[in-house]
């Protein structure tokens, strides 16, 4: 008896059977011939595999298979063994069924969109009769009825309003007749281009006293997220930072690293119920491996993927493997090795600035392989040449090593002043706070215990609103990580009241309680002997949150052209239209000179409307567009909904230069059109957003 069995790629796993992803599997074109459908959405080839099969000594064998949800052609395949013959065999057989639909839907959908959803019956037998069709989206069941009498295909037409609320949905649909009927569904994602906004008040509250919060009311269902946490001892109250990093839209070298950095230490810098340690074990690894598409052939890091080596960042990131490696994450030894050979080799290159080259020699010490000689080096012969910063990690660096009286001796010499040369912070992305967080942090090492007043004043700066970049951050986070003393285990009792209900707490060091999005107030009533701190966290979307308009030093102009070139006016647009839209950036007052690095600019686009990427396709830019476009980008990021443009901004080589974007109209409804925000990653003081408006598409 020989054996059968079917060529395999890759197993997918779903259900009893194997789908398998295969290329020849499912031929489309002839699908849509044979069943004489036109437009049929296009289904992903896959293939199901059902092992090896024992034939009979007839050569023999029945094998079942569950279809999925598909209809077209199919290709069988067989190959059989016996002994060292080897058989080959194929057949194509049609799924069909007498009804078949298709159901246009947007790619996502935004909360407070009002569009249509085209659905197509397609009758491929004869006399079907009257036919009820039933669409079932978010919880409303909306029906139409027709009559298909011959082989025929015939439309109607729902229409769908977003509610405020985010998440997965099930958009479901169901044709029923007399004889047939045929049910699908879609999953969906609802979003908002709302920013997430963050509430996190600190209070202490005394014996028998008690506090109360009011959570906000407006926000939209299913984003907002709260919980109060009592202590014994005062809590950072960090997570508005953390979300905030955790969320950051962009994604360069050194965003990415920030982004991941303090996720590596959430239990030093917060509770970690407060996140899903799922979610951040796979941000870690997945950061972890985005890092190494920036790594390049030398070892170093581009600031961007494909650009040139950044040495700051490189520094940075090698900070960060360093420390992800010594907490048991997996870092590739060829990313590791690449990075400490092209460091060790940074910190002898007399062409590198001094202050970068200490960084490097600190972070070797910090991975047990120092270059004790480049150390003395500069130490010997260049202490007064480095900067302030750099003198704290010249200590820190032979404490590392084992040299703590000539560490303690350098370090007992030094001051906490910051040096303000702001061409070496551009460079560094940095900042007071970053700075002042480097010296706290290798004052730390040094001292083994935390300067009171720097410790004090870089809480209270991470605690407010304050906006803070990536970078300062992301370094301050993974200070306060290493150096925040351990909490007190003692007995704190009290009462905790949600909109009447009493809940009693007697917990050692710490309780938290989760809030519910409908609770409104919130009050805590102390049972302890000494004080309790309170932390009031609050996240969430608002409805209807548009901003105002902003111009700090920068000013955004959007205009919109047809294919020729002429103004049109984009709030009333039909489907299949096609256009142009420029975006501008330029000086707020006219005749101001401005040179900025590392700015971003993002337009998200209304549901309705699709970016066609022209970069893919290769189509060539018109010529009234070519020789307006902006030639010093960094890095364009196009999305499905969006698009994100990098770069270093001059007033200068902007002047009369625009980025464009080629625009179809493909979804009937009326939408949202997101506002444009263009602003400096690294400095508060240049940003611009210029609100948007309604749209329609007929």
């Amino acid at each position: 008896m020989g054996k059968t069995f079917g060529k395999i790629n890759k197993i997918l796993k779903t259900g009893g059977d194997d789908f398998l992803e295969s290329e020849m599997v499912l031929n489309s074109a002839k699908r849509k011939e044979n069943m004489g459908i036109e437009n049929v959405q296009r289904f992903k080839p896959v293939a199901l595999f059902k092992g090896i099969l024992e034939t009979d000594e007839n050569g023999r064998g029945e094998v079942e298979f569950t279809m999925p949800n598909y209809l077209g052609a199919v290709k069988v395949m067989v190959v059989g063994v016996d002994e060292n013959k080897y058989g080959v065999a194929e057949s194509e057989i049609l799924v069909k069924s007498p009804l078949v639909t298709e159901m246009t839907l947007p790619r996502n959908l935004k909360v407070g969109d009002s569009f249509e959803i085209p659905v197509t019956i397609f009758a491929l037998e004869e006399n079907i009769g009257n036919v009820k069709v039933k669409l079932d989206i978010f919880g409303e069941e909306k029906i139409e009825k027709l009559t298909l009498n011959k082989k025929e295909n015939k439309k109607v037409v729902f229409k769908g309003k977003v509610p405020n609320e985010i998440g997965d949905t099930k958009i479901k649909i169901e044709v029923l007749s007399k004889k047939f009927d045929y049910k699908d569904s879609v999953d969906i994602n609802i979003n908002s281009d709302s920013p997430y906004l963050y509430k996190e008040e600190l209070k202490i509250l005394e014996k028998n006293k008690k506090i109360s919060f009011k959570q906000p009311k407006e926000f939209i269902k299913g984003s907002a997220k709260s919980y109060i946490t009592i202590s014994n001892t005062p809590q950072l109250s960090l997570d508005k930072r953390i979300n905030w990093l955790i969320r950051y839209p962009y994604g360069c070298v050194e965003q990415t690293t920030s982004t991941v950095f303090p996720q590596l230490y959430l239990e030093k810098l917060t509770n970690i119920k407060n996140f899903n340690r799922e979610e951040v074990l796979k941000n870690i690894n997945g950061g972890i491996d985005r890092l190494e598409k920036f790594q390049l052939y030398d070892g170093s890091f581009s600031y961007w993927i494909g650009g040139e080596s950044d040495i700051w960042a490189t520094n940075y990131v090698g900070n960060f493997l360093i420390e992800a490696k010594n907490l048991g994450y997996y870092v590739s030894d060829s990313m590791y090795n690449k990075w400490v050979n092209f460091t060790k080799n940074m910190v002898r290159d007399s062409e590198v600035n001094l202050n970068t080259r200490v960084y490097g020699l600190y972070l070797l010490a910090l991975a047990d392989n120092p270059e004790v000689s480049q150390m003395n080096l500069i130490y010997e012969n260049y202490f007064k040449d480095i900067d302030n910063i750099s003198r704290w990690l010249l200590a820190s660096s032979y404490k590392l090593i084992g040299e703590e009286n000539l560490s303690k001796s350098i370090a007992k010499k030094l001051d906490f002043s910051l040096d303000k040369d702001e061409e070496y912070r551009i460079y560094s992305y940095g900042s007071d706070l970053r700075d002042k967080s480097i010296i706290l942090g290798a004052y730390y090492n040094i001292f083994e215990k935390i300067e009171e007043n720097l410790y004090k004043d870089i809480l209270e700066k991470l605690q407010s609103d304050e906006w803070l970049s990536t970078q300062t951050l992301g370094y301050s986070l993974m200070t306060f990580a290493k150096i925040s003393p351990e909490r007190k285990n003692e007995k704190i009792s009290g009462e905790i009241i949600l909109d009447g209900e009493k809940i009693k707490f007697n917990e050692d060091g710490e309780y938290q309680k989760e809030i519910g999005e409908d609770i409104k107030n919130i009050k805590i009533i102390s049972k302890n002997q000494n004080n309790l701190y309170i932390s009031y966290y609050w996240e969430g979307v608002p409805i209807n949150y548009q901003g105002e308009n902003i111009e700090k030093n920068i000013k955004i102009e959007r205009n919109y052209y047809n294919n020729k070139g002429e103004k049109i006016e984009p709030t009333l647009l039909e489907t299949g239209e096609s256009f142009w839209m420029e975006i501008k950036v330029l000086p707020k007052n006219q005749n101001q000179s401005i040179y900025v690095n590392e700015m971003a600019l993002t337009q998200i686009l209304p549901t309705g409307w699709e970016i066609e990427n022209i970069r893919l396709i290769k189509e060539e830019y018109p010529q009234w567009i070519s020789s307006k476009l902006v030639e010093n980008i960094d890095y364009e990021d196009i999305r499905d909904d969006r698009i994100m443009w990098f770069f270093d901004y001059s007033s200068y080589s902007f002047k009369d230069k625009s980025f464009f974007i080629k625009i179809n109209a493909v979804t009937k409804g009326e939408f949202a059109f997101p506002g444009t925000k263009v602003e400096s990653m690294y400095n508060k003081n240049y940003q611009a957003y210029l609100k948007g408006f309604k749209v329609e598409v007929k």
